[in-house]
């Protein structure tokens, strides 16, 4: 993505942290940059930049446990992107089902420890075969570096019900991070003239991105 952007003229520049921003002016580096425009888009880093805007807009981390199988069978195919029934759950724009409730209900009775730690599963096949199983979530500022096995196993434990994990090898595990707010699809915030925060996606990041970049850059440049 980057390599296409910077033929439509964008310069990119990587590794210098950006330490300050003012109303047309970024310190990153030690460098200055002037900007008209300035959209500062931090992921999970509430503390570097506008700390104080972060706490007062309530924003949290959710932590995600994911997983990498490789199949026995070279030629094992799931075919289309999977998901299941607690998926329902996780995702607001399911709240309009009628019968959601009586659902969340059932999952709470039968499935505790999942809605416990927001387990749903999405599997996608990459093309060496390999599976791609998510996930978890574990809500907080503060993110541990340890992976649970016990949410490991209630994931897989689940995976069964849709694939024969038996057929599967985990090969890789990681966990991953990203900011979250429980009240709002994504934040929106103007902490400065010319200065717009962008953030709290959460796992709809590759779904809003470009859309609500083209939003925001038409709202704030015109």
């Amino acid at each position: 993505m980057p390599h296409y952007l910077e033929t439509l003229g964008v310069d990119f520049h990587f590794c210098p942290a950006v330490t300050s921003i003012d109303s047309g002016v970024i310190l990153a580096g030690g460098e200055a940059f002037g900007a008209n425009h300035v959209f500062v888009c931090t992921g999970d880093d509430f503390e570097t930049l506008f700390p104080e805007r972060f706490t007062q807009i309530g924003m949290t981390r959710s932590k995600l446990q994911m997983m990498r199988l490789r199949p026995h069978d070279p030629n094992y195919r799931i075919g289309a992107h999977l998901c299941a029934g607690l998926t329902l759950g996780h995702y607001a724009n399911f709240q309009i089902c009628e019968k959601l409730r009586a659902l969340l209900d059932r999952f709470k009775r039968d499935y505790p420890e999942h809605v416990k730690w927001g387990i749903h599963l999405l599997v996608s096949q990459h093309e060496d075969g390999c599976l791609t199983v998510g996930d978890s979530h574990e809500y907080g500022l503060s993110v541990d570096p340890f992976l649970s096995e016990a949410i490991e196993r209630l994931m897989l434990g689940y995976l069964d019900t849709m694939l024969d994990t038996s057929e599967l090898e985990v090969i890789e595990r990681w966990h991953g991070v990203y900011a979250k707010h429980f009240a709002k699809p994504y934040v929106i915030d103007d902490p400065a003239p010319g200065v717009r925060v962008v953030t709290g996606v959460g796992g709809a990041g590759m779904t809003l991105s470009f859309g609500l970049a083209e939003r925001q850059t038409r709202h704030l440049c015109g």
